[in-house]
């Protein structure tokens, strides 16, 4: 789409790690296409994230399949990394919003 990222990066972290207003750029590494069986959790690791000042992390679940208990919108964690475990079968979507001081 024009903007020098894969395009598979920004389907796989669920949102466009570009925001507007910040420099920070979030950078996603881990399992993303396959975070694993029901029930096992999977480290999403955005420390490779860079910008201009100290970074906060947000990550937040933006889709879930119908069946999952999880809760879209509520935050994940607010460190660097976090672990995330699907509860039930399907496609996830988790947003990583990195901003900078």
């Amino acid at each position: 789409d024009g903007d020098g990222r894969s395009d598979g990066e920004e389907v796989l972290a669920g949102t466009d790690p570009l925001q507007a207003g910040t420099t920070a750029v979030a950078q996603i590494s881990g399992p993303m296409s396959q975070v694993g069986a029901v029930g096992i959790g999977a480290t999403l690791d955005g420390s490779g994230s860079s910008g201009s000042g100290a970074l906060q992390y947000e990550w937040t679940l933006s889709a879930a399949p119908g069946r999952s208990a999880q809760l879209i919108g509520v935050p994940l964690g607010t460190a660097a990394s976090v672990v995330f475990a699907p509860d039930s079968p399907g496609t996830y979507e988790i947003a990583l919003v990195v901003t900078d001081d």
